[in-house]
């Protein structure tokens, strides 16, 4: 059986973090010490649309130049910078088929720049309002992969707090 679209997204939560100082961009920052610093770079991409927003962050429809591959471009302002480190942690630490893959990252002046996956079907919300009626077995499919995502992260001893 096939993975669904739909996945596990970002997690937000306080987690203990190893740091180390870099130097990026003439400036000194401490950083996730799993991270490897990535120079600003996300001008690589052809932004589309907004296909998300929150507080403190937007989400783009992305595509990297001269490939055909799409992805999400999640914007945060530096104000939540703590927060972000967190997600960048944890996400960077997981590789499932059922939880949002995540690529690089770039920080600018104002921005952190999250570079993900683009998931083509939306969140389960969007699906479940676009059909009103699922088919039991497509209700069950979700629910296996919702549950698989989750047995892996909390194997990780990760707790989700966003799902979608």
């Amino acid at each position: 059986m096939p993975p669904t679209c739909v996945r596990l997204p970002t997690l937000l939560l306080s987690l203990p973090i190893q740091r180390r100082c870099c130097d990026l961009s003439g400036r000194s920052v401490c950083l996730p010490a799993c991270l490897s610093v990535c120079l600003p770079g996300f001008w690589q991409y052809h932004f589309y649309e907004e296909i998300g927003k929150g507080k403190h962050s937007v989400v783009y429809r992305c595509r990297k130049k001269k490939c055909v591959e799409f992805c999400a471009i999640k914007s945060v302002d530096k104000v939540s910078r703590q927060k972000v480190l967190n997600e960048v942690m944890v996400l960077n630490s997981l590789h499932h088929r059922n939880v949002l893959k995540f690529h690089t990252w770039y920080e600018t002046k104002n921005h952190i720049w999250l570079i993900m996956e683009y998931c083509t079907g939306g969140d389960l919300l969007n699906v479940l309002l676009q059909d009103t009626k699922l088919p039991e077995a497509a209700i069950c499919h979700f629910g296996y992969d919702l549950m698989d995502g989750l047995q892996y992260i909390h194997s990780k001893s990760v707790v989700c707090c966003d799902l979608k």
